[in-house]
C-alpha cells in the first residue's frame, strides 16, 4: 500500500535532527519512537502497545525492513505499525504471491500490503474525481456496513499539527506520493477495466472535486507521526446503494515539505447538458494558497464542440460584477479565491468550455501547474432534444432502451491459459441507478435480470420504465400549487440514469508438474498445482441522460370586459311612452375546471382529470327592464255621467254618481262646473306594468323586480287644490290637511295622495294600490336555465353561449386561441345561473269605495285642478345593478282635469 521508493521531494528546511535510530535499531526503540509522536502531537501517551490481544503482536519484520538504509525516502524514516500477520486472498500478480493485507491497524482495520493492486478494478474516475461521500462516519449506509465510528483523528478541523503540519498535508502528500501522474497500468490486476490502463490516476495536488477538503471524506483509521504512515479511507458511491472504498496513505510528517505556493482552477458549477434555446451558466473557483496578493492571467474558452466556433452572446463576470472580458487577469489576496461565470444560450450543438488561470506558471511563479487549466470535454455541456410534454398533461410515461439500446456488456476472462478454467456460473448485476428521483417517477428497469450464466461475454439491454409529472417542474394545477412566473412558460429539467456493474466468474487451476525426477532423468513423481479464485469483469459504465420541456398555461387572470349598456330609453317627463332600462347584471363569481389529462410513452391520453382553474371567473350579462304606465279610467272617463246629467239638467240625484254638477245654463261653458258646498268625489283608474330580465344562481322571485315595482309604485302622486269639509266641518284639502281662512275664504293648498300617504278627509282610503299581494295574476314568470356542462366529451357544445363568454377558451370571450394554442379552454365547475324574466301590474284606483267627499261651502270661486302624475325615481338609492343608472324621469301630466267653482250651494238654497 505504501511506497518504498518515490519520486525525489525535497526534505523540510529545519526539520529536526533525526532521532537516535539506525539500521542497527531494534524495533521496540521505532515504536517507542513513535509513541513519543503520538505524545507529542496528539496528547496520546503509549498509543501503540507491542502485543494485543485481538490481533496478536505488532510486525517486528516490517519494522527491521524499513530500518535499512535503502529503504528510507527522501532520507526519512517511513515506517508502518501493524498488528497479526498477513490475511486475505492470495493475488498472484506478483511474484512469489502475496496476500492482500499485511496485519491490522490498532483499530482493527486490514492494512494492504504494499504494492496491492486494485484488484476490485477502476472506474476510470481520477481518485479527486471520486463520488466520495462525504463524512462518512456519520453516514448510517457506510457504519452500518464498514463498522466505523467516528474518533478524534477524522474530525474536521481538529488542529493537530507537527510544526505547522497538518493531517489534511499528510493526507495530500500520501496522495501525491503514491498516486500522482501515475497511470492505471501500475495498479491494474489481471486486466481489468484494461481500457483505461494509460489513464492518470491523480493529479498531483488535486483537492476532491465535490469541493471541501480531503480531511472532509478521509476516515482516519491509524493517524501518521513524524516517522510512519497513518492509513485512512474513502467511501466511494458511483450508484447509489453501492458502496465501495479505496485506501488512502497518509504520509509520515517528515515527509511533508513546507506548503507549495499554487493556484487552481475547478469547476464550481458546471451543467451536464442543457437544452437548446435555455440560459447555461458555467462557474469556475479559482483558489491562491500565496501568501501575498498575486495578479494572475486567465482565459475563457468557450466553442460549440467540433467546430471550434465561439458561442455568441457569453456574458462573462468575476464575483457577480458583469462585464468581464474573456481573458483578462484576475488579482487574488493572500489564500484567497474568486469565483468567475459565463452566461450563455445554450447552441443546437454541444459546448465545450475550457478555462486556464496562469496556464504557463510564469505569473506568478509556479512549479506545478496541472491544476491552471479545467477542460469540460468529456463530461459536458450536452445538447440535448428534449422530450415534451404539453400543456394540458399531467403526466407521461416513459418507455425507452437504456443508452438508446447499445449492448451494455462485461466481458470475463481467464488469468492464464490451458490450466485455468471455469467451475461456474457468472453471478452479478447491472446496476440501473436513478440519479433524478424526483423526476423519474416509479422508476424500474425491466429487461435486466441479475447476473447467473455461463458465458463470458455478459450482455444487458435494460428497458426504462418511468413517470415524469408536471408538478415536479414547479407547476401543480391538481395541488393548487401554481407555476410562478409569466405564463405561458416552458420549464425545462434534466434527468440522469447511471449504470455500471460487476461480474465474477470462479475458476480453478490445475497444474501438473515433476515433484520429484528420477536418476534417468525422468520424472518419478508427479504433484498437481491447484489453485482457486475468481475472475471479475466490469460492465460499461456511462450515463444516460434526456431532458424534458413541459409547457405551462394556467389561464389568465383576467378577460376581455364585455360593455354592456347602462342606458334609459324613452327617459323624459312629457311623454307616458314606455320607458326600457338596460344595465349591466351583478357579477356572480363561479369556479371553473379543465381538462388534463395523462399520457402513456406514445402520448395518447390514458386518463383525464377535471382540475381546477387557477382563477374565479365571474357571470354577468345584459339586464333590462321596462316602465309602462297607463290611464285605465281618467279622471274625464269617471265624471262623464254626472257631466252629462247636468249638462242635460237631470235632476236625478243617481245621475251625479260622482259630483254634482252645476246645471245653471250659464255655467255649461265650463269644462268642469261646481258650486262650492256639493260633493266631489275624488276618481281615477291608473296602471303601469313593469318587466325585468335579471340573471341569477337560483330560480327565485328577484328583490330587484320587487324593489322597482316598488319604487314605481311610490312615484304615482294625486293631487288637488280643491277645498273640502272634514267631519269637524273644518275646512281641509284632500289630505285632510287644515286650510286657514283667508278673507270670506280659505288659502288654497294642494292636498297630494301617494301610496305611501293614501289617506285623506277624515282618514278616509283614497288611494288603494293593487299589485301582486292582492292579485296572483298581476305576476308572472319564466326561468331559463342557462344551461353548462363540464363533460370534456361534449368540448363546450352542451355550454350556454352566455357561459361561453365569461370563461376562457371560446371565441365569445375572444380566447379560442387559448385553446387553439394551449389547450386550455374552462367549463363550469359547479354554478347554476337562470334567466328570469318578470312582470309586474300594478293597479292604482283614487276613492275606490266611491266615498262622498264635500267641498267646503266658502270655497272661493275660480279655477281649480285635480292632477295625477308621476314622480322622478332616484335610481341610486336603489341596492341593485340598475343604481348606477340615472334618475327615471316621471310623467309630470299623468291625467288633469281643471275645476271651476262658481256660487255656492247656499246660493241654490236661498233661491
Amino acid at each position: 500500500m505504501f511506497p518504498s521508493a518515490v519520486p525525489s521531494f525535497a526534505a523540510a528546511q529545519g526539520d529536526p535532527p533525526e532521532r537516535a535510530l539506525t539500521s542497527s535499531s531494534d524495533p521496540s526503540e521505532v515504536l517507542a519512537a513513535i509513541n513519543r509522536d503520538m505524545f507529542d502531537i496528539y496528547g496520546l501517551e503509549s498509543y501503540f502497545p507491542e502485543n494485543t490481544s485481538k490481533f496478536g503482536p505488532y510486525r517486528k519484520d516490517l519494522i527491521r525492513n524499513k530500518l535499512q538504509e535503502s529503504q528510507k525516502i527522501d532520507g526519512h524514516y517511513a515506517f508502518e505499525v501493524v498488528y497479526g500477520s498477513d490475511h486475505g486472498d492470495t493475488l498472484i500478480h506478483m511474484n512469489p504471491p502475496v496476500k492482500e493485507y499485511s496485519g491490522y491497524t490498532l483499530a482493527g482495520s486490514s492494512v494492504p500490503t504494499e504494492g496491492t493492486p486494485w484488484y476490485a478494478g477502476w472506474s476510470g474516475h481520477k481518485i479527486q474525481d471520486m463520488k466520495m461521500i462525504e463524512e462518512p462516519w456519520r453516514k448510517e449506509k457506510v457504519t452500518d456496513r464498514y463498522f466505523i465510528v467516528q474518533n478524534q483523528f477524522n474530525k474536521r478541523g481538529n488542529g493537530f499539527t507537527d510544526r505547522n503540519v497538518t493531517l489534511e498535508d499528510s493526507i495530500q502528500e500520501g496522495l501525491n506520493r503514491l498516486y500522482a501522474g501515475k497511470k492505471y497500468s501500475q495498479f491494474i490486476y489481471n486486466r481489468q477495466n484494461e481500457a483505461y490502463k494509460d489513464r492518470i490516476v491523480f493529479d498531483k495536488g488535486a483537492k476532491p472535486s465535490l469541493g471541501g477538503k480531503w480531511q472532509d471524506y478521509v476516515h482516519v483509521f491509524q493517524p501518521p507521526t513524524r516517522i510512519s504512515w497513518g492509513y485512512g479511507m474513502i467511501f466511494i458511491e458511483n450508484t447509489p446503494g453501492k458502496i465501495t472504498f479505496l485506501g488512502i496513505p497518509m504520509a509520515p510528517f517528515d515527509l511533508v515539505g513546507p506548503p507549495e505556493a499554487d493556484l487552481s482552477a475547478s469547476f464550481e458549477q458546471l451543467p451536464s447538458a442543457a437544452v437548446s434555446g435555455s440560459e447555461v451558466r458555467i462557474g469556475v473557483r479559482v483558489k491562491s494558497t500565496f501568501k501575498n496578493q498575486v495578479t494572475a492571467p486567465f482565459s475563457w474558452s468557450v466553442v460549440e464542440t467540433g467546430t471550434d466556433r465561439s458561442v455568441r452572446g457569453v456574458a462573462y463576470s468575476v464575483k457577480g460584477e458583469e462585464g468581464t472580458a474573456p481573458t483578462g487577469r484576475l488579482t487574488l489576496n493572500p489564500n484567497g479565491e474568486s469565483v468567475l461565470y459565463a452566461t450563455f444560450t445554450m447552441p443546437e450543438r454541444d459546448v465545450r468550455v475550457q478555462f486556464n488561470v496562469n496556464r504557463d506558471g510564469d505569473s506568478p511563479k509556479e512549479s506545478y501547474t496541472a491544476n491552471n487549466s479545467i477542460d469540460s470535454l468529456p463530461r459536458a455541456v450536452k445538447k440535448i432534444t428534449p422530450i415534451e410534454v404539453g400543456y394540458d398533461v399531467l403526466s407521461r410515461q416513459l418507455d425507452f432502451p437504456l443508452a438508446n439500446g447499445a449492448d451494455i456488456t462485461a466481458v470475463l476472462r481467464l488469468p492464464g491459459g490451458s490450466s485455468y478454467a471455469w467451475t461456474g456460473n457468472a453471478a452479478g448485476a447491472l446496476s440501473v441507478s436513478n440519479q433524478a428521483p424526483d423526476l423519474y417517477r416509479q422508476f424500474r428497469d425491466d429487461n435486466n435480470p441479475p447476473v447467473d450464466e455461463a458465458g463470458t461475454v455478459i450482455t444487458r439491454n435494460p428497458q426504462i420504465k418511468a413517470v415524469v409529472d408536471r408538478k415536479d417542474f414547479g407547476d401543480d394545477p391538481v395541488g393548487g400549487r401554481f407555476f410562478q412566473g409569466a405564463e405561458p412558460a416552458s420549464a425545462d429539467r434534466i434527468g440522469s440514469i447511471l449504470y455500471s456493474g460487476d461480474v465474477v466468474r470462479p475458476w480453478k487451476y490445475e497444474y501438473d508438474y515433476c515433484a520429484e525426477a528420477d536418476e534417468n532423468g525422468g520424472c518419478k513423481r508427479m504433484e498437481t498445482e491447484r489453485r482457486t479464485g475468481t475472475a471479475s469483469a466490469s460492465f460499461d459504465d456511462g450515463t444516460d441522460t434526456k431532458a424534458f420541456l413541459v409547457h405551462i398555461y394556467n389561464g389568465s387572470k383576467t378577460l376581455v370586459q364585455h360593455k354592456y349598456d347602462q342606458k334609459i330609453e324613452g327617459n323624459q317627463d312629457k311623454t307616458a311612452e314606455p320607458k326600457k332600462l338596460y344595465w349591466e347584471n351583478e357579477a356572480y363569481k363561479f369556479d371553473v375546471v379543465r381538462w388534463m389529462k395523462d399520457v402513456d410513452a406514445a402520448g395518447k391520453a390514458i386518463k383525464w382529470t377535471a382540475v381546477d382553474g387557477r382563477y374565479e371567473r365571474s357571470f354577468t350579462q345584459q339586464a333590462s327592464g321596462e316602465l309602462d304606465w297607463g290611464v285605465k279610467t281618467s279622471m274625464a272617463g269617471s265624471y262623464k255621467t254626472a257631466r252629462e246629467a247636468a249638462k242635460n239638467g237631470a235632476g236625478s240625484k243617481s245621475s251625479y254618481d260622482k259630483a254634482v254638477f252645476a246645471t245653471d245654463r250659464e255655467l255649461q261653458k265650463f269644462a268642469y262646473p261646481i258650486k262650492s258646498g256639493y260633493y266631489f268625489n275624488p276618481a281615477g283608474i291608473y296602471t303601469f306594468k313593469v318587466k325585468t330580465v335579471t340573471y341569477k344562481p337560483t330560480p327565485d322571485d328577484t328583490q330587484d323586480h320587487k324593489d322597482l315595482v316598488e319604487a314605481a309604485t311610490d312615484s304615482f302622486r294625486y293631487g288637488t287644490d280643491l277645498m273640502y269639509i272634514d267631519s269637524g266641518k273644518r275646512a281641509v284639502n284632500i289630505r285632510g290637511e287644515q286650510l286657514s281662512a283667508s278673507g270670506g275664504s280659505f288659502e288654497r293648498k294642494m292636498g297630494v295622495l301617494s301610496a305611501k300617504n293614501n289617506k285623506g278627509v277624515d282618514g278616509k282610503e283614497l288611494l288603494t294600490v293593487s299589485g301582486r299581494k292582492e292579485s296572483s295574476d298581476s305576476y308572472k314568470k319564466t326561468v331559463r336555465e342557462i344551461k353548462s356542462s363540464a363533460a370534456r366529451e361534449q368540448d363546450g357544445d352542451a355550454t350556454d353561449p352566455y357561459w361561453k363568454k365569461v370563461m376562457e377558451g371560446y371565441s365569445e370571450s375572444s380566447t379560442a386561441g387559448s385553446q387553439s394554442s394551449y389547450q386550455y379552454r374552462e367549463y363550469v365547475k359547479n354554478g347554476k345561473m337562470y334567466e328570469i324574466t318578470e312582470t309586474t301590474t300594478v293597479t292604482i284606483q283614487i276613492n275606490k269605495g266611491n266615498l262622498p267627499l264635500y267641498t267646503h261651502a266658502n270655497m272661493a270661486n275660480g279655477g281649480y285642478t285635480i292632477r295625477a302624475w308621476v314622480e322622478d325615481i332616484d335610481l341610486s338609492k336603489e341596492k341593485h345593478a340598475y343604481n348606477v343608472l340615472p334618475a327615471l324621469k316621471g310623467i309630470k301630466e299623468l291625467d288633469i282635469v281643471g275645476i271651476t267653482v262658481q256660487g255656492s250651494m247656499l246660493d241654490d238654497l236661498n233661491n
